[in-house]
């Protein structure tokens, strides 16, 4: 099996989701010797994604689904509170500490030192640490509005 070859995905965005089916795809490319993968769905092609190393991505599915949300093209005009909504790419209530802190523009450890000070909402479930997007918008929102006037 050849690992020095690329594949290109088309449309990543609409892979999101997907991620086991795009591993599954990749292993296939690389076994036959494609070059590219079309999207799942019939759609508009938003861009290409290359991957330099198939093989790799094919084995771990839950690191290509991450790579994939990281890939997505972000809005220019996209403000932090609306940069929330939109950092994981799901329609979950939820993100780990790790992806609030990359929303932010902070580093993890500064996040989870934020959560244990409360000063980032966070609700803890078993082991979990997970920070509700809702609770965290409303937080940008209060941070980004006007001082008032003395």
């Amino acid at each position: 099996m050849a690992t020095s070859g690329g594949v290109s995905i088309v449309d990543p965005a609409s892979w999101t989701g997907h991620a086991t089916d795009l591993a599954y795809a990749l292993r296939l490319a690389v076994r036959s010797g494609r070059t590219a993968i079309q999207p799942p769905i019939d759609s508009e092609t938003h861009g290409v994604a290359a991957v330099e190393d198939p093989s790799y991505w094919a084995r771990h599915p839950a690191e290509l689904e991450e790579a994939l949300g990281l890939a997505r093209p972000t809005p220019p005009n996209a403000n932090a509170a609306a940069e929330v909504g939109v950092a994981a790419g799901g329609d979950r209530l939820t993100m780990t500490v790790e992806e609030a802190a990359k929303a932010l523009g902070i580093s993890r450890a500064f996040a989870y030192e934020a959560v244990r000070r409360h000063e980032i909402p966070a609700i803890h479930i078993g082991r979990r640490v997970l920070v509700p997007r809702a609770a965290l918008k409303r937080m940008l929102e209060v941070e980004q509005s006007p001082l008032p006037d003395n």
